[in-house]
Formats: C-alpha cells, sequence, structure tokens
C-alpha cells in the first residue's frame, strides 16, 4: 500500500520497507507525532463501518502515535500561553509546545512508516559510510 500526508509525499510502503531492509543504504520515516501511551477506548457501534476496516484503523493509529497537529489543537485549547503556530516556528515557540507535550507526559513517538519501525542495526547501518 502506500502512505502520506499533507506534509510529505506519497510512499510505496511496501517498497520503501524493502529497501531499507536489502539496500540498508536510506531511512524512509515519519516523525512529527506524539506517543500518549496506553489509552482507554469506548466501542461504537457503528453498523456504516464494517468492524474489520475500523480495527484497522485504529491499529494503525496507535502504532504510529498521535499526529503533532492534533496534539497541538488540544495542548492550545488546555493552555492559554500558548499561541497558534503561523509560518515557521521559532526556537522559543517549539520549546513551549514541548514543554506542554511533556508536563501532559506526551513523548515523541518512534520514528515509522506506516507502523514499520527501523531496529537500531538498520539505524546504524544507513548512517555508516560507504
Amino acid at each position: 500500500g502506500s502512505w502520506g500526508s499533507e506534509s510529505i509525499p506519497v510512499v510505496d510502503v511496501d517498497a520503501a520497507v524493502a529497501r531499507m531492509r536489502s539496500a540498508r543504504d536510506v531511512l524512509v520515516l515519519g516523525g512529527g507525532r506524539f506517543d500518549i501511551g496506553v489509552t482507554k477506548r469506548r466501542a461504537l457501534v457503528v453498523d456504516a463501518i464494517p468492524s474489520a476496516v475500523l480495527e484497522r484503523a485504529l491499529a494503525r493509529f496507535d502504532a504510529d502515535g498521535v499526529p503533532g497537529c492534533r496534539a497541538e489543537s488540544l495542548l492550545l485549547s488546555s493552555n492559554p500561553d500558548l499561541a497558534p503556530a503561523l509560518g515557521l516556528v521559532t526556537r522559543d515557540a517549539g520549546l513551549r509546545m514541548w514543554r506542554a507535550a511533556a508536563a501532559l507526559g506526551l513523548i515523541a513517538a518512534p520514528l515509522h512508516l506506516a507502523g514499520f519501525r527501523p531496529d537500531a542495526a538498520l539505524v546504524a547501518d544507513v548512517s555508516r559510510p560507504t
């Protein structure tokens, strides 16, 4: 399948993972998400969405964390000292947002590509000069 968002191009996940595992010369990963830890979920019965589709969507969301843009809106609504980021983000604004997230127990989610997470050996292999 393919994977992408508004901030990165669409990527053929299977081809990217195969390349990372075989050639070990490039990392194709996403970031900018928060790991919110284990959460409790209340199941909603929705007849229009097959349960297999719903479960797959929820599993993917958990695997990659909460997108930073969604976390930002929650942080802004809970902390009047924060201001929305418009345009380039300054170092100070980024640090204020990070500290607010950390105060709530949010941490950076691991780098990933649609659920694929590279192990330390892959990262080390890619970072070695050839």
